[in-house]
């Protein structure tokens, strides 16, 4: 009986102990972290066979009008990762100039793509003048890591935007893609 009194303790504590560890260290980068739940990452369904040809696998996207796209397989690519923060979010393309919260995703001159694959959705964040440069170079890696056609990247649940820091007129607004009706209109 005392032994086993023992041992309850014991288990307590460590459990006590591992709670603690998880809260000190929450988030940090390289140090593990309890969960008292299970979650679960869901890919995209994938088809095709892993050979040599470029783009032979594919994922179906969910578009902006209830229809289905089909895509190369760009989240198993090698130049995209999993972002760091959000289980469900991939970084296609990263601008790291400053070097700060850079990814080891495919690197980019004035852009940062992130697909969400809760929506299917696609953020592309221009962040570097001129705009209509930055825009151009990121819907053409888009065309290309897709295997998708310009006109298709209209399809895709996307937003386009910048941040005050790099152009205080345009940004928080939806710059659309330059190929689709609606979008804004950008200065050379």
């Amino acid at each position: 009986m005392k032994f086993l009194k023992i041992a309850i303790g014991f288990v307590a504590a460590l459990a006590v102990i591992a709670v603690v560890v998880a809260i000190a260290h929450h988030g940090k980068p390289g140090i593990g972290t309890v969960s008292t739940s299970t979650s679960s990452v869901t890919f995209p369904t994938v088809t095709g066979s892993a050979t040599s040809t470029p783009h032979a696998a594919t994922l179906a996207l969910a578009t902006n009008t209830g229809t289905s796209l089909a895509v190369a397989d760009f989240v198993h690519a090698q130049g995209t990762v999993a972002e760091p923060y959000a289980q469900s979010e991939y970084v296609l393309a990263d601008d790291c100039a400053d070097n700060v919260g850079c990814t080891k995703a495919a690197p980019s001159n004035g852009f940062r793509i992130v697909y969400d694959q809760r929506d299917d959705s696609f953020n592309v964040l221009i962040l570097a003048e001129p705009l209509e440069e930055s825009r151009a170079a990121a819907e053409a890696f888009l065309v290309d890591e897709l295997g998708i056609t310009r006109p298709q990247l209209c399809q895709l649940k996307a937003t386009v935007g910048t941040v005050i820091s790099v152009n205080s007129t345009f940004a928080g607004e939806e710059l659309g893609f330059d190929a689709c009706p609606g979008a804004v209109k950008l200065p050379s």
